[in-house]
């Protein structure tokens, strides 16, 4: 794949060029500052534009950029500071909206992945210029980035498939993104690093075990309703923050380093070593299903401060829960009380649990009495009806 072909007339370097925009504005009929605009795009020709970043460039604040179903594969290089490098769309001013008008028929990229070794093209990346964007109802597949964002944005009804990676986030404003699937990725599907702060994650669907989801050094993040698949984890490292709502991860599992997360109505599968493991910070699980895990269930590490209650804990491979606090005074208690461990044995629950009752350099003990005498109220689906709910999206957006 080559960038744009030159029959567009588009310069290989792009930068940004006030001038030009508003020469090419009014050459095109123009827009008042108090009238929003939607400039359309249509492979064929039979839009104001063939390309999809040519209409972003005369864009102004306010407008919407509608795309027709096609796929697009021009690209360029760019110069934004931030954003340097090959991108096939570049969002450098505020609230701005991208818009497909066929979330499937509607792609951003090649047929097929080419790119070795390299960390571009991206496919749809925005600046720090450009605040409080939208980019709804497409799909971008095959890049080496999915979409990144360096501000305050929504994103909404995006299939991100088939990417080194998916989304990754870096800013200190809201971002909300919903209702999207990222699948086939290599590296990761979504990722909030550094300072992000305040981020909504709701009715998303990862699938794919290079599809895992990483928020480091987060801070006030809600996920929610979404669904995990196919062996992607949820990652809190890094001093990140946040709770986890009605979620489903189905074959991976949860991992907090050095965090402080709260798990609310959700279930967690796993085909993996644990299904939740914790490492410093602290973990608050209610009305959870944990079960499964090839080496245990849940594993608690390096001075965690952890409340689990109201939960299913269902271990498949000894042990259920396995403490390893080797520096914390000897007799701290862990309050795993009210859960439900699929007996009411209490000596077959001593078994499945490794603290230091049974290793008294490990530190701290776990407390469960009382035991719940039947499973405890939390999400009924099955796993079928969770999987006709999530995947594939775009048979319930079009």
């Amino acid at each position: 794949m080559q960038p744009r072909d030159s029959r567009f007339g588009l310069p290989r370097k792009r930068q940004a060029f006030p001038l030009l925009v508003a020469l090419v504005v009014g050459a095109l009929g123009g827009i008042s500052p108090s009238t929003a605009t939607t400039w359309t795009v249509d492979r064929a020709g039979v839009a104001q534009f063939q390309v999809i970043q040519d209409a972003v460039d005369v864009a102004a604040s306010g407008d919407t950029v509608l795309i027709s179903p096609g796929r697009y594969t021009e690209y360029d290089e760019f110069d934004f500071g931030a954003v340097s490098g090959s991108t096939f769309v570049v969002l450098d001013k505020p609230n701005i909206t991208i818009r497909g008008a066929e979330r499937s028929g509607v792609i951003i990229g090649p047929e097929t992945y080419r790119w070795v070794g390299a960390i571009e093209p991206i496919g749809i990346a925005m600046t720090t210029n450009s605040l409080d964007v939208t980019i709804e109802n497409l799909t971008i597949e095959n890049v080496t980035q999915g979409v990144v964002l360096e501000g305050p944005a929504q994103v909404s009804d995006v299939t991100v498939r088939g990417c080194y990676s998916g989304i990754s986030v870096w800013s200190k404003e809201t971002v909300t993104i919903q209702s999207c699937l990222v699948e086939d990725c290599m590296d990761f599907g979504m990722a909030c690093w550094l300072d992000t702060r305040d981020g909504l994650f709701r009715d998303m669907t990862f699938v794919g075990s290079g599809s895992d989801v990483i928020l480091s050094g987060t801070d006030g993040i809600l996920f929610e309703d979404s669904f995990l698949g196919g062996g992607a984890n949820l990652q809190f490292q890094a001093g990140a923050s946040g709770v986890v709502r009605r979620a489903t991860i189905e074959g991976g599992g949860i991992t907090a380093s050095m965090s402080d997360v709260e798990l609310v109505d959700s279930y967690i599968s796993s085909e993996q070593i644990l299904c939740l493991q914790v490492a410093e910070g602290s973990l608050v699980a209610s009305r959870t299903v944990f079960v499964g895990g090839m080496n245990g269930t849940i594993s608690l590490r390096s001075e965690a401060a952890v409340q689990v209650e109201e939960c299913h804990i269902l271990h498949v491979a000894e042990p259920a829960v396995d403490v390893r606090f080797y520096n914390n005074v000897p007799g701290d208690l862990i309050q795993m009380q009210n859960n439900w461990w699929g007996t009411t044995d209490s000596a077959l629950i001593d078994q499945w649990i490794v603290d230091a009752n049974d290793f008294p350099n490990r530190g701290e003990i776990v407390v469960y009495d009382p035991i719940s005498a039947k499973p405890v109220p939390n999400k009924t689906q099955s796993m079928g009806s969770l999987k006709s709910m999530f995947h594939p999206r775009e048979s319930r957006n079009e």
